[in-house]
């Protein structure tokens, strides 16, 4: 089995724990926004906007083929957004989503958190050292809860 497979099949199996325990998580942050980008931003970031009332904004790759030609759709207005995703790597995701929504919809917008759902507390402590120097000025929230067990 590919890990794209078992990849889909947990995030399904476990979408409705992984969607409360992120609305969990964000409801003391203010916001008005929540940014994703890819398959796995896709899975969470609507049910989790829908369940806390908040704006989407949608990013996507350029090299995407998509039915529209704009890059970043989402609010116009001044907004704070949250970007969910499942991990970091590099950190060029989440900077090609700040960079997008920031020359695409709105230079005001302020990027006031990244929430990795499928990164346990633990991942941050060895992450620490390497995050100031990608992007030092926007916090990561960090996942309370446990996966559930996948057995």
């Amino acid at each position: 089995m590919s890990h794209r497979t078992i990849y889909l099949e947990l995030c399904h199996k476990f979408l409705p724990q992984v969607v409360e325990g992120t609305c969990r998580d964000l409801e003391g942050t203010a916001f008005e926004a929540i940014a994703f980008r890819g398959i796995s931003g896709a899975m969470v970031a609507p049910a989790v906007a829908y369940k806390l009332g908040k704006q989407l904004m949608c990013i996507r790759k350029t090299s995407d083929q998509a039915h529209t030609t704009y890059i970043a759709e989402g609010p116009l207005t001044e907004s704070r957004y949250v970007i969910i995703d499942d991990q970091i790597s590099s950190g060029a995701t989440v900077l090609a989503i700040r960079d997008a929504i920031q020359s695409e919809l709105n230079p005001a917008h302020k990027c006031v958190g990244i929430y990795l759902y499928n990164r346990p507390p633990s991942y941050f402590e060895c992450w620490d050292a390497a995050k100031p120097l990608v992007f030092a000025d926007i916090p990561i929230l960090v996942r309370s809860w446990e996966t559930p067990n996948a057995a």
